[in-house]
C-alpha cells in the first residue's frame, strides 16, 4: 500500500481500462486505493482482507448468499438483540464496504458475477479449494473475461498439497502453524489467542499479495492468481523458535510470563499494585536501557543488588538463572508498591522500556491513542447513533486510511449496484477490457527496480525490509559496528558466537545488501544522503527524533529525492505525549 501511494498514473490502454473500471465507482475522497474495485466473496476467513482494502479506499462490494453471511448470525449483538444487521463481528470486519446478495449456485447469479468481474480489479474468495472452478467461476475462467483480474483465494492450507481439502478453522490452523504449542503456561496444555488470529494474519498477507499483484499489473497489464494459506502465514511468528531448532534441535517450550533469553528464562510480565506491566531484561547493546530502572529503585531505597550489574555491556550468558531470578524478585517487589500509571509516568521520564498491560477501558482513555485520533465514531443511521470503532493502524499523509461507513445492511446495495452495472453495460465499448498492453514474457518480481534504504533495527522494521526484498526490491540495509543490531548478538548462533552467525538475524534480513555506515560522523550522513538520492523508499524505526537530528526527516528527504516514500515505524507513532517512549514488541 505504501508503494501504491507513491505510484504514478499508468499510460496508454491500461489508463483507459482504469478509467473504464472506475466508471461506476462511487465518488469518494482521494485514498490510496480509490481507483479500484474489489469483489469480496469471503466468509469469516477473509472478511478482514476486504476491510483492509476498503478502508484504504477501494470500492469493495461484499457479496453474500441471499440468506446472509453466517457471521451475521453470530454474537455478540448490539443491544443484546439477535439480528442479521446487529452482529458486532459483522460490523468489525466489514466497514467501508457496499453489500449485495447473490446466489452463486444459480445461472442468473453466476452471470451477474461475471459481469461484475469484467469491470473489477480484484476478487477475493475463501471457498473450499475447487469449489469456484466447479461452478465455473475459477480464475482460469474469469481471467478470460478480464485478463487484468487479480484473483485472491484464502484457504486453510492453500490450493494444493495433501492438506488442501482439509477443513481448517482458526483453532486448527493456529495449531498446525506451530504457534499454539508456544502459547500458555509451562505446566498446562497449549492455548490459542481468543480472537481468530490465524485468519486475521492470513488476511494481512492476502491483502499484501493483492497489492503486490496490483503493482505488477500497473507495469505489465497482467493480472494473476494469489494463493494465501492460513496455516503458512503462522510460522512467520516463529522468529526465535525456528533457529533454535535448526541450529541445536532445541524445542522452545511455552513459558507463560517468561521467555528464553540467552540460556535463561526471563520474565516479561510483572504484577504491580493495580494490574500488570511489561518489561524484559535483555543484554547486549540494549542492556543500558535498564540502568535508569536500577537508579530509580535505589532512590526509593530498594534493589541495591541491581546497581552492581554492568547494564551498559550486559552479557547474560555470564550470569546464572539464580542471578536473574534475584534481579526479578527485587523488580517485582518495587513494582508492587506502584500503580501502573505511576510506573508508566516514571518509565517515560527515565526512558525505560516499561509499559502497562492495558484493559480495553484503559485503551479508550489512553492519551496517546486519543492524540492519534485512533478511536473513530462511525454513524449508524439505522440506529440513530454513532458507535466507537478502532481507527487507522497507520497514517498516510496524502491518502489517509479511513472508515467511510459502517458495514452494509443485508442486501443494502442490491438496487444501486445492479443499476450501475446495467448502465455500465449499456455504454461499455466492446472489447475495451481486453485492450491492455500485455507482455506475457515479463516474469520478474513485482518490486524489481525499486530501491530501498533500510535504516531499521531489531525485528519489525527489518522484517518489512525483508518483505520488500523478497518481492524483488533492492534493499540496502544501513548498519554499523558502533551500534550493532540486537539480533546480530543474540542466541542461537551457528557454532561459536559471531556477528554473522546469529540464527535470528538472517530470518529478518535475507535478500538484502548491507552497507556499514557511521551515522554519528558527518561523512556518514553525507553518504546516506547520496544513497537516498538514488532510492525510492526509506525505512526507519528509531525513537522519534533520531532521523531529525541526522537531518534525515521526511521534509529533508523530499528535498534530496522528490517523490520519496518514507516508512516510519515506532512503538507509539511519531507524535503525541508518549511518542518518544522506548519499547519493543512485548511492550
Amino acid at each position: 500500500s505504501i508503494l501504491i501511494v507513491g505510484g504514478t498514473p499508468c499510460s496508454g490502454s491500461w489508463w483507459i481500462l482504469k478509467k473504464t473500471v472506475c466508471y461506476m465507482h462511487k465518488p469518494t475522497n482521494e485514498s490510496a486505493l480509490s481507483p479500484y474495485r474489489v469483489l469480496d466473496l469471503t466468509d469469516e476467513k477473509g472478511h478482514f482482507c476486504g476491510k483492509i482494502l476498503a478502508d484504504l479506499g477501494a470500492d469493495v462490494i461484499k457479496i453474500e448468499p441471499p440468506g446472509g453471511d453466517p457471521v451475521r448470525f453470530r454474537g455478540p449483538f448490539y443491544g443484546d438483540t439477535a439480528d442479521v444487521d446487529k452482529s458486532l463481528n459483522w460490523w468489525a470486519f466489514n466497514t467501508s464496504k457496499r453489500g449485495i446478495t447473490l446466489d452463486l449456485e444459480s445461472v442468473e447469479g453466476q452471470e451477474t458475477l461475471r459481469k461484475l468481474v469484467s469491470i473489477s480489479d480484484i476478487l477475493i474468495e475463501s471457498y473450499p479449494p475447487g469449489y469456484m472452478d466447479k461452478i465455473g467461476l475459477g480464475y482460469k475462467t474469469l481471467s478470460l473475461l478480464n485478463p487484468g483480474l487479480i484473483y485472491v483465494s484464502i484457504s486453510p492450507f492453500g490450493q494444493t498439497g495433501p492438506y488442501s481439502d482439509w477443513k481448517g478453522p482458526d483453532l486448527i490452523t493456529m495449531a498446525l502453524g506451530g504457534l499454539m504449542y508456544h502459547a500458555g503456561d509451562s505446566d498446562r496444555p497449549p492455548i490459542r489467542i481468543s480472537t481468530p488470529q490465524a485468519n486475521l494474519d492470513a488476511c494481512l498477507h492476502a491483502a499484501a499479495g493483492a497489492m503486490m499483484a496490483l503493482w505488477h499489473r500497473l507495469h505489465t497489464g497482467q493480472g494473476q492468481y494469489v494463493d494465501a494459506s492460513i496455516q503458512a502465514s503462522i510460522p512467520q511468528f516463529l522468529i526465535a523458535e525456528l533457529p533454535f531448532w535448526e541450529y541445536g534441535k532445541k524445542l522452545l517450550h511455552r513459558s507463560g510470563p517468561r521467555r528464553a533469553i540467552s540460556k535463561h528464562m526471563v520474565r516479561q510480565i510483572y504484577p504491580c499494585k493495580d494490574g500488570h506491566v511489561s518489561i524484559l531484561i535483555i543484554g547486549g547493546p540494549l542492556g543500558k536501557l535498564f540502568r535508569p530502572l536500577a537508579v530509580w529503585m535505589q532512590e526509593e531505597g530498594m534493589g541495591n543488588n541491581l546497581m552492581a550489574v554492568p547494564w551498559e555491556n550486559l552479557d547474560l550468558a555470564k550470569y546464572s538463572q539464580q542471578d536473574v531470578d534475584s534481579w526479578e524478585e527485587a523488580i517485582k517487589t518495587f513494582f508492587m508498591k506502584h500503580t501502573h500509571a505511576e510506573l508508566l509516568t516514571g518509565a517515560f521520564e527515565r526512558k525505560i522500556p516499561l509499559t502497562p498491560g492495558y484493559t480495553i477501558p484503559d485503551l479508550l482513555q489512553y492519551e496517546q491513542l486519543k492524540h492519534r485520533q485512533f478511536w473513530v465514531e462511525v454513524e449508524h443511521p439505522e440506529l440513530s447513533t454513532r458507535i466507537t470503532y478502532p481507527g487507522p493502524p497507520f497514517k498516510l499523509n496524502l491518502t489517509p486510511w479511513q472508515i467511510r461507513e459502517r458495514a452494509p445492511l443485508l442486501g443494502q446495495h442490491n438496487k444501486e449496484v445492479m443499476e450501475e452495472l446495467s448502465h455500465h453495460q449499456a455504454v461499455r465499448t466492446s472489447g475495451i477490457m481486453n485492450s491492455t498492453t500485455q507482455n506475457p514474457q515479463i516474469k520478474h518480481l513485482p518490486l524489481q527496480g525499486i530501491v530501498v534504504a533500510d535504516f531499521t533495527r531489531v525485528l519489525i522494521g527489518p522484517l518489512l525490509g525483508k518483505y520488500l526484498a523478497d518481492f524483488g526490491a533492492t534493499v540496502i540495509r544501513i548498519e554499523s559496528r558502533l551500534a550493532l543490531d540486537q539480533h546480530r548478538v543474540t542466541v542461537p548462533y551457528k557454532g561459536e558466537p559471531n556477528l554473522n552467525r546469529s540464527g535470528i538475524f538472517p530470518l529478518l534480513n535475507s535478500s538484502k545488501l548491507s552497507l556499514g555506515l557511521n551515522l554519528s560522523h558527518p561523512k556518514g550522513i553525507d553518504i546516506a544522503k547520496q544513497l537516498i538520492a538514488r532510492c525510492d523508499v526509506v525505512l526507519e524505526n528509531f525513537v522519534p527524533g533520531m532521523m531529525e537530528r541526522w537531518g534525515l526527516a521526511f521534509e529533508d528527504l523530499k528535498k534530496i529525492k522528490p517523490g520519496i516514500v518514507m516508512f516510519r515505524h515506532s512503538m507509539q507513532g511519531q507524535s503525541g505525549p508518549y511518542a518518544r517512549h522506548p519499547g519493543f514488541g512485548w511492550n
